[in-house]
């Protein structure tokens, strides 16, 4: 998208026809109350500090001509006369709706109001920030300990993010404590490690053509040319490897190596301003190609150690899953399916789509191989009520499922309603902005009728159990994808069907399943030739 976007409050009716931009603020507006920002930037986790509210006459009568109570561009919101009421509940919540919208508009400048767009009410962002307008209006009040930790929200930006999905390049960390082992033989300091020694990497960085490592029973260190490793893996029976193209690209590097300094041999014998120009330009573009190749190997020596490091955790996890639920022989779930599906997902954690670094969400952490995520809320609901009881008697859990089943109810009665007074209208918009987020923001905010403490809170407690945090632990959402995906495997339903289940429904999530199924089947194919497997889209 290209420019700055008006977001305008979407439960406010529209003027028939095109609505045309406003002009420009006339004012410099005033910063939020200190008050309101300790009240709403811990929900947020977000620095407020910096929005304009702009209440004047002129700029008012902006947002009426939009037809608007209020609209936000970057980070100044302009409200319609009488519409900046914060301490009034509907007043707070038409602000959290428009701070939601600075939050998505994060890093952008507003420009002129000619580079804008109107935004309307059907967008992604406008249903969004509705949704976490609802969850702010529902929410606990302050000084409670729900109120110490951020809405957790689902909000997308819409201009420049802070966050980044993940690359290979990001999980490079991962490498260090892994086992490479030698392609040809490597003599340092008198000692001569062997081709196939197995090393374990002591250092790795992204841009260096060399990696720290130490070779057991040898003491001191070595320094090994990346195009010397390939890497370890230890067999899982029942697991298909996957590779990446590492020697190939090792090979291909080498060649590049060698093409640059045969051609480097060669300046003596370009004497002349032209001929010397004419070498310089062939040596920049061999140097050029040669980092290219060297950057790739480095990613897909990241890429297939990752690929197969957590095999024998997958079969630990869906063994145990298929026994806990009497599944056998062909009635079981394929460790291979879940492999393949983690790669659709994450390329088992260096690409994923919804996984940030930092992480704006607890659950969008790199380790989130199966990007649990759209129905987080749901899915870890479900896993803390088979396995882990205690957190939620200790959170007031236990009625979440009826709560949320009684506000779905009270949607659909609303919906049928002819008429309906303007608290039934209020309510039916905050009912549709959760229904839209599939009822994840229901249960995140949730906090049961008299609690201090809810949802949020249990599972910021689960994640701070364990050192690193249970967050950051490739294990527990490898278990969570498996207790997810069983979710979806019910009587009469195949695994091709739960995966398609898992991604949701349409057509898209019909491609995803036929990827994994596809995937699972060419890997099995390829290790009964005894050859390699590189699974496409890398």
């Amino acid at each position: 998208m290209t420019g700055s976007t008006f977001d305008r409050e979407a439960a406010e009716e529209r003027t028939s026809g095109s609505p045309t931009l406003p002009a420009p603020l006339t004012s410099s507006g005033h910063a939020l109350d200190a008050e309101t920002l300790r009240d709403l930037e811990p929900r947020f986790r977000h620095d407020f500090s910096k929005v304009r509210v702009h209440t004047e006459r002129d700029d008012a009568q902006g947002a009426a001509a939009l037809g608007a109570a209020a609209y936000t561009v970057g980070t100044d919101i302009v409200f319609g006369s009488g519409r900046y009421q914060p301490q009034s509940s509907a007043g707070r919540r038409l602000l959290a709706h428009e701070l939601a919208h600075v939050v998505q508009q994060d890093g952008q400048v507003a420009g002129p109001l000619s580079g804008v767009r109107l935004a309307g009410a059907g967008d992604a962002g406008e249903r969004a920030a509705e949704a976490i307008a609802a969850a702010v209006d529902v929410g606990p009040p302050a000084g409670t300990r729900r109120h110490d930790h951020p809405l957790l929200r689902p909000l997308s930006r819409t201009g420049p993010a802070i966050q980044r999905a993940i690359a290979p390049e990001d999980v490079s960390s991962e490498m260090v404590g892994r086992t490479f082992e030698l392609t040809a033989a490597v003599t340092q300091r008198g000692v001569t490690l062997a081709a196939g020694t197995v090393v374990t990497i002591t250092s790795w960085l992204n841009s260096a053509e060399t990696v720290g490592a130490t070779s057991a029973g040898t003491p001191g260190g070595f320094v090994i040319a990346k195009t010397g490793l390939r890497p370890a893996r230890t067999a899982v029976a029942g697991i298909d490897p996957y590779s990446s193209g590492v020697a190939g690209q090792a090979s291909s590097v080498t060649k590049g190596e060698a093409a640059l300094n045969a051609w480097v041999a060669k300046k003596a014998q370009y004497k002349t301003p032209k001929a010397l120009a004419s070498f310089d330009k062939e040596r920049l573009r061999l140097e050029g190609l040669l980092a290219t190749r060297r950057k790739l190997l480095n990613r897909k020596l990241i890429q297939e150690t990752m690929f197969n490091r957590f095999d024998s955790i997958i079969k630990s996890e869906v063994d145990a899953a298929n026994t806990a639920n009497g599944l056998t022989g062909k009635a079981a779930l394929d460790p291979n399916l879940l492999k393949s599906m983690l790669f659709q997902e994450s390329q088992l954690g260096t690409s994923g789509r919804h996984l940030e670094v930092p992480a704006s969400h607890p659950v969008k952490t790199r380790f989130n191989l199966g990007q649990v995520i759209d129905s987080s809320g749901l899915a870890l609901l479900t896993m803390l009520e088979a396995e882990r009881r205690d957190v939620v008697t200790a959170f007031s859990l236990g009625d979440l499922r009826k709560d949320l089943v009684a506000a779905q109810r009270e949607l659909a009665t609303l919906e049928k309603k002819a008429t309906r007074t303007g608290a039934e209208d209020a309510r039916l918009i905050d009912l549709r902005g959760q229904s839209a987020q599939s009822w994840e923001t229901f249960i995140w905010a949730y906090t049961a009728t008299g609690a201090g403490v809810g949802f949020a809170d249990a599972v910021s407690s689960l994640f701070a159990e364990t050192v690193p945090a249970r967050n950051e632990s490739y294990t527990f959402w490898i278990h969570m994808a498996v207790s997810w995906l069983f979710t979806k495997h019910r009587a009469g339903v195949s695994w091709p069907e739960a995966i398609r289940k898992y991604n949701g429904g349409g057509a898209r999530a019909k491609h995803y399943r036929d990827a994994v199924v596809g995937r699972a089947t060419d890997a099995r194919a390829a290790a009964g030739r005894g050859g390699t497997f590189e699974p496409r889209g890398m």
